[in-house]
């Protein structure tokens, strides 16, 4: 299942108990009673009414989450930058997570360690 990760079937209750409405609150639906829309259904037959869409879904509510965590968000902050032309131009750099600092790191020191052999075989080879 997408949500959970699993990859055996969960079998669901077609009489699973609805927790009853608080005051002002609608019912409460649980994992017993719920599919989502990556559900496959193995066996049996169902009928269903759809209680949220888009970005209000479990899914959307996940989305949203790595968007903001991500720093793709439009109120990320912009550092200013001098254009060769003059003036200043905006230059977003979005928040990066650990691992990408850490692929970052190991890229760059992958570079200097490339260009170090190159030099090195340049320098070493006896054709030259």
């Amino acid at each position: 299942m997408l949500l959970t990760g699993k990859s055996e079937d969960v079998p669901k209750k077609y009489n699973a108990p609805i927790h009853p409405a608080g005051a002002g609150k609608p019912a409460k639906l649980t994992a017993s009673n719920m599919v989502f829309s990556s559900t496959t259904i193995t066996a049996g037959n169902a009928r269903g009414i759809v209680v949220e869409t888009g970005m209000n879904t479990r899914v959307g509510s996940i989305a949203a989450l790595l968007q903001a965590k991500s720093g793709t968000d439009a109120s990320a902050e912009k550092k200013w930058t001098r254009n060769p032309l003059g003036g200043c131009i905006a230059k977003h750099r979005p928040k990066l997570t650990p691992l990408q600092r850490a692929l970052h790191s190991i890229e760059y020191v992958m570079g200097l360690i490339a260009v170090g052999v190159a030099i090195l075989v340049f320098i070493v080879d006896p054709r030259a």
